[in-house]
């Protein structure tokens, strides 16, 4: 589903709405779900220096697993790996022991960050969402629960046409919502080795 369809889906419910209003709203329910889900991954390798930290890209939400690699492309040992902190998007190394490092390991080559990425907003015309499109229905659920929840709309209560928030709406299409999220983590979980899996370290960059 592209972006002209989602918002003519949207205006079904609430044609008083612009494209505009319409997708900030989708958009940032999109990145919710991506958070919620763990379903869209990503990886990146990092341009190593001497430096002993490194800016982490803005597009990385969480970061489950880094793999070190020598200059074969070998991976590193265990205990030659180094360990690491994530603070204000900025990722510190140590030595295997905690300490601080004063420049770069030769024998670590490689870098490569495993990461839950954070979706790009939709914009153009004929776009759609980067993760499976059978999840654009679900974050569409979504986004209409939160209009729903926000927006009056004519109902007949008592036989008397009136404007009023929609809470059976709210119920529904949260539901739907909701069964996506489910949907999406399961799917995350069936891909996810559970071997390398890491404590989060990153978390999502979510503006309400």
């Amino acid at each position: 589903m592209t972006k002209k369809q989602i918002v003519e889906d949207i205006k079904g419910h609430f044609p008083i709405l612009g494209e505009t209003e319409i997708m900030v709203a989708f958009n940032r329910v999109y990145v919710e779900f991506c958070a919620k889900t763990r379903i869209y991954t990503a990886v990146t390798d990092l341009t190593l220096t001497t430096a002993v930290s490194y800016t982490i890209p803005t597009t990385v939400g969480q970061i489950y697993r880094i793999d070190f690699k020598d200059s074969s492309d070998n991976d590193i040992a265990s205990e030659d790996r180094l360990t690491y902190r994530i603070e204000h998007s900025t990722i510190y190394f140590y030595d295997t022991d905690g300490n601080t490092l004063s420049i770069w390991p030769t024998s670590i080559a490689k870098v490569t960050l495993n990461y839950y990425k954070i979706p790009t907003s939709i914009v153009s015309t004929e776009e759609s969402i980067a993760i499976n499109t059978k999840y654009t229905e679900p974050i569409i659920a979504g986004t209409l629960t939160k209009f729903y929840a926000k927006i009056p709309v004519e109902q007949i209560i008592n036989g008397n046409k009136v404007y009023a928030r929609d809470w059976q709406a709210v119920k529904y299409w949260s539901g739907i919502y909701h069964d996506g999220i489910v949907m999406g983590m399961q799917e995350a979980n069936r891909q996810q080795d559970a071997t390398t899996w890491n404590p989060a370290l990153q978390n999502f960059n979510i503006n309400e």
